[in-house]
């Protein structure tokens, strides 16, 4: 396996691609829509141009996708001591975009695992402070050579990323990659067609399967 992927999966996080063979790292910010609700508007992601970035990746080698595994925002009292979370609507599209990213690896048949923030953390970043910046910090004293992409204080999720696609480097996983052959036709037709978004597959009843270890070469 030589390329891992990070995913901080907010609406306003990031994916991070690293090459284990040549270091090469590339960030795309989450790709979004906006689209009208009610009387205001709102950005949602748009789960079409993710997919096409993930199946744009070249798989040869094989992929492991880090997702970040996040929760509802707890009740957290702020400096005056009132109480705040994360409402209903927001824990909502939370969940939705971790879901939807969940989606698009399965439906690319890509090896994924899902990884809580404290772990990784702790893996990682055990002599950095809590604040959102240090993940950025610590990205770039990892791979210095991103630093123009990760140059504003926005860019901690593009950080986030960059750490889980490290992570998923460096510790692996316990998910088994899996090489999918070409699909065998079995008493279908080849010139009956399903038609399914402008393009024209043939029917398929069952599919061949073949694993490799899943552990990454370095």
């Amino acid at each position: 396996m030589s390329l891992f992927i990070g995913i901080d999966p907010g609406i306003s996080g990031a994916l991070c691609a690293i090459d284990s063979k040549t270091r090469e790292v590339s960030f795309w910010d989450t790709p979004v829509v906006t689209i009208r609700s009610g009387k205001t508007f709102k950005n949602t992601m748009d789960c079409h141009t993710a997919m096409r970035i993930l199946q744009s990746l070249d798989r040869s080698d094989g992929i492991l996708v880090t997702i970040e595994k996040v929760n509802a925002m707890p009740s957290i009292p702020g400096p005056d001591g009132v109480a705040r979370s994360m409402g209903a609507t927001s824990s909502f599209n939370f969940g939705m975009n971790f879901g939807m990213w969940i989606g698009i690896c399965a439906a690319s048949e890509l090896a994924y695992q899902l990884v809580h923030p404290a772990t990784w953390k702790a893996a990682l970043m055990k002599d950095m402070g809590r604040e959102k910046d240090a993940s950025r910090v610590k990205a770039m004293q990892l791979y210095p050579y991103t630093a123009k992409d990760l140059a504003r204080k926005k860019d901690h999720a593009r950080g986030d990323a960059l750490l889980l696609a490290h992570y998923g480097m460096v510790f692996g996983s316990g998910v088994q990659a899996q090489k999918v052959r070409k699909p065998v036709m079995e008493d279908a037709p080849s010139e009956s067609p399903l038609l399914f978004g402008g393009s024209s597959v043939s029917m398929k009843k069952s599919r061949e399967v073949e694993e490799d270890d899943g552990m990454p070469e370095f």
